[in-house]
């Protein structure tokens, strides 16, 4: 990591991140010749950056030189994007072992969330403030998701850590909402009383726009349609919300059918393959596949879609052949290396 990294990182407010999903063969073998045209996919999409190994995606079911393998090629590729990547909770020592790894094969930060072992505010504040101290220099992201991991973090934890932590770039919220969380930090900076972190909102877009309007920064969130999810940001940005509510509307029944607990993921990764940006829509065991019947909603709910954009005006390739998004993708690998 270049000195003085951990600050541009922070000063820049990264915004509108996106997780994407691990290329798989037929056989569920990692594909790396996949991932430079999805890499240019995410670029072209207005994404500032991707998020690996997050925690919907196939992280669990990757080994240590497959995790390496696909952080060497995505940075490979990245272009002007910022490369987070996701380790879960882990100890402290570790945690930022993982880290510096990752770091020396090019990733730009890590993002860390919640042991199980937390029980009180003190644990996360110590727990926290551990990690950023042994990260160094290291920039990394603070993943609230209390839904996952079961512990709650309150607004005052997360101040206390990041005005403890300097490397602390982005506070990534996904609580069950976090209205509140977003509401009180930002009241606290723009009294000064506490330093601006970047906030982005997950929970699969569930309830971006809100979030958009509390203060937050973007989305660092998987989804099928990232062009959905810049339009969001920017239209909020412009306070143009009622247009942002329509964009948002339209694609709403997706993010519900994304956010399912058992079949989610198999969702998205059947959408991003019909869209051409993955070979194939493969799950590694285990995994709810997507039985004939569910295929059918979701590519009725796609021509629902397709019918709603064109009502409101709202311009999006919605399925093509992987062999056609080959020849139109503006991926170069020259351009990208």
């Amino acid at each position: 990591m270049a000195p003085g990294c951990a600050h541009e990182v922070e000063r820049d407010h990264i915004r509108r991140l996106h997780h994407h999903g691990d290329p798989l063969d037929t056989q569920g073998r990692l594909d790396l010749d996949a991932l430079g045209p999805m890499m240019a996919f995410y670029r072209d999409a207005g994404c500032d950056g991707v998020t690996l190994l997050g925690v919907m995606g196939e992280a669990p079911k990757m080994s240590s030189g497959e995790t390496r393998a696909l952080l060497t090629e995505a940075v490979r590729y990245a272009g002007h994007m910022t490369v987070l990547v996701g380790l879960g909770a882990m100890g402290v020592a570790p945690f930022c072992e993982a880290s510096k790894a990752l770091v020396d094969l090019g990733a730009h930060g890590v993002m860390v969330n919640a042991p199980a072992t937390l029980k009180t505010d003190a644990d996360g504040v110590s727990y926290f403030t551990q990690v950023g101290q042994g990260l160094g220099d290291i920039p990394f992201v603070l993943q609230d998701f209390p839904v996952a991991t079961g512990v709650h973090l309150p607004s005052e934890t997360l101040k206390v850590v990041g005005e403890t932590c300097e490397n602390l770039m982005m506070l990534k919220l996904e609580d069950w909402p976090s209205w509140s969380k977003i509401t009180h930090l930002r009241a606290r900076a723009d009294k000064g009383e506490i330093r601006r972190l970047s906030i982005l909102s997950g929970f699969g877009a569930l309830y971006l726009p809100e979030d958009l309007m509390c203060g937050s920064d973007g989305a660092m969130t998987g989804f099928s349609f990232p062009e959905m999810l810049r339009a969001v940001c920017d239209l909020a940005a412009q306070d143009a919300h009622e247009r942002m509510y329509d964009v948002f509307d339209a694609f709403a029944p997706l993010v519900r059918m994304e956010m399912s607990l058992t079949t989610g993921l198999a969702v998205r990764k059947y959408i991003l393959h019909r869209r051409g940006v993955l070979p194939t829509p493969t799950l590694r065991a285990p995994g709810a596949a997507l039985t004939p019947d569910d295929r059918s909603r979701v590519d009725r709910l796609l021509a629902r879609l397709e019918q709603r954009c064109d009502a409101i005006g709202f311009d999006v390739q919605l399925v093509a052949p992987l062999a056609e998004r080959a020849q139109t993708t503006s991926f170069n690998r020259e351009e990208l290396q």
